[in-house]
């Protein structure tokens, strides 16, 4: 798979956003529902708890952070009626320091 966001700079324009207060409640609740991290070489892998938040609400924080983060690659795994979902965000050099502000351990 080739890398097509490398050429993209990296940096976050809020501004892009389309509804920032629904974005500021979303990031909120995404941050409360990490259950745990795993560090990648390009980013980070985050489980997140069914139990706060769910599925439509992750898609629609992806939308808004797609607006905001074009660089950056999203993954949602979700596996049978498990409740447990794993988020993985990527990016290219410059990305994971990013993320590792914005989602600290």
């Amino acid at each position: 798979m080739s890398d097509t966001n490398s050429t993209i700079p990296i940096a976050c324009n809020l501004g892009a956003i389309s509804d920032r207060s629904q974005y500021s409640v979303l990031s909120n609740l995404l941050r409360s529902a990490i259950s745990g991290r795993a560090e990648l070489p390009d980013g980070f892998g985050f489980s997140l708890s069914g139990d706060v938040i769910d599925l439509g609400e992750i898609g629609e924080w992806i939308g808004l952070e797609r607006q905001c983060c074009p660089f950056l690659n999203f993954e949602l795994s979700v596996s049978g009626n498990d409740s447990i979902y794993w988020l993985t965000l990527t990016g290219p050099d410059g990305a994971k320091a990013l993320l590792d502000r914005e989602f600290p351990a």
